[in-house]
């Protein structure tokens, strides 16, 4: 082979790989492969210890989205609540406002635990007779992944080569 034709090849190589970053660039929802993602650690945990069907675990991924949406909106006033509070540390607030803003934080606390029970009942509504015996293992799983932060981690970084 000559280097002529070698060049020609090389240079047609780096142009289609070019233009595969570049339409990776442009059109990345093509690049990825929609509903073949795996659920989140502790949901995927959840729906493989209670053996969900099929139905089941799409019924509990509604439920949890639910969840996640109504928690997360709570989390947001909280964070304002609390702002709210700490802000009496450098602006003169009375101390009326202060227990004003402490009982929202409780009443808000109150809501989240509320709103979290009603979606275990909501799962163990979906669980079956055979399934039953098994949901206060998860539920004891969920509880200290939400309490205590155990759970899956991910693994540390690969080491760096030089």
């Amino acid at each position: 082979m000559n280097a002529l034709r070698f060049y020609k090849l090389f240079s047609i190589g780096l142009l289609v790989l070019n233009l595969v970053l570049i339409g990776c660039y442009i059109f990345p929802d093509l690049m990825q492969r929609k509903g073949h993602l795996p659920p989140p650690p502790l949901r995927g945990a959840i729906v493989h210890q209670l053996h969900f069907e099929k139905a089941q675990a799409e019924a509990f991924k509604e439920s949890a989205e639910h969840h996640k949406a109504a928690i997360q909106a709570l989390e947001e006033q909280r964070a304002s609540a609390v702002r709210s509070y700490f802000q009496g540390l450098y602006k003169t607030q009375s101390d009326s406002v202060q227990q004003v803003l402490l009982t929202k934080i409780q009443d808000i606390e109150k809501n989240k635990i509320e709103i979290t029970y009603q979606h275990f009942e909501d799962l163990k509504a979906i669980c079956t007779e055979e399934q039953l015996p098994l949901f206060p293992g998860a539920l004891n799983e969920v509880l200290n992944h939400i309490l205590l932060g155990t759970g899956p981690k991910p693994g540390p970084p690969p080491p760096r080569r030089h």
